[in-house]
């Protein structure tokens, strides 16, 4: 499951003016944490980096989430809704940022099958 945090800009919401701001990164915690509770069939709850920044989703392994999503070398979804963050991290960035949220990172397959615990 991948949790992804609403961006208003472009949307009719924001053009009529109803929403004018994103949703704080509280509340991307908050929808995490609810997730890994109401969703106990899911057995992976990603913490998107594109979308919550590499410090929010280091937190958001405390909240629920067990995956903290792969390297992506250019990211353009969440950029095209407005969100400017950055679009691109390598193995070596994300494994530290795993790392310092006290976890442990694996790289592994789309279907969540470890190939490879990284030290």
């Amino acid at each position: 499951f991948i949790p992804l945090s609403f961006h208003p800009k472009g949307t009719n919401l924001y053009n009529k003016g109803l929403v004018t701001m994103p949703v704080s990164g509280i509340d991307d915690l908050k929808v995490i944490a609810v997730s890994r509770i109401l969703l106990d069939n899911f057995d992976n709850i990603r913490a998107y980096w594109v979308m919550l920044g590499k410090n929010l989703a280091q937190v958001a392994l405390h909240y629920g989430a067990n995956d903290f999503d792969g390297t992506i070398e250019k990211e353009n979804i969440t950029y095209a809704a407005g969100k400017i963050s950055e679009r691109s991290a390598s193995v070596e960035e994300l494994k530290n940022l795993i790392k310092g949220a006290k976890r442990i990172p694996a790289i592994r397959t789309t279907d969540y099958k470890i190939v490879k615990i990284l030290e």
